[in-house]
């Protein structure tokens, strides 16, 4: 018999009608995204005002600009590679999928064995990440706890 979570998970995946990510998620990174990622992996997540400050050392020179930075950002958060949080003061930081998600998580002051199906519609919602990716990183760590 499965876990409450991994229950909890599939109906979460079943009601959000999204059972599989998104068609961004299979498309090449532009240098630019590359490097992105790269300075979020290296840094362990990056808000908006970070990534202008580091791509003055960057060659590409155009992420200075908000706007730009916030675009590329979002362009990878949709695509799955990032998700979102909420930093201190409302900053959205992007991160790691798996990242934001625990972030997520701890926010809310739940285990991911104590989520519920709304619980994992909302941080689908909160993290920018689709549903069915929220659901399967929440099963695995539960089934992970199990052992």
């Amino acid at each position: 018999m499965s876990s409450p979570a991994t229950r909890n998970a599939l109906v979460a995946t079943l009601r959000s009608g999204s059972l599989r990510e998104s068609s961004d998620a299979d498309r090449p990174l532009s240098d630019v995204e590359d490097d992105v990622l790269g300075m979020a992996d290296q840094s362990g997540s990056l808000s908006v005002d970070d990534l202008t400050e580091l791509a003055k050392k960057s060659p590409h020179k155009a992420l200075i600009h908000r706007q730009h930075a916030w675009a590329t950002l979002n362009r990878l958060a949709k695509s799955g590679i990032l998700g979102k949080s909420r930093g201190p003061r409302g900053t959205v930081r992007f991160m790691r999928p798996r990242d934001a998600i625990l972030a997520s998580l701890k926010n809310r002051g739940k285990l991911p064995e104590d989520c519920t199906p709304n619980d994992i519609t909302e941080i689908a919602q909160v993290t920018g990440l689709n549903v069915l990716r929220v659901a399967t990183e929440i099963s695995e760590w539960d089934q992970v706890g199990r052992h």
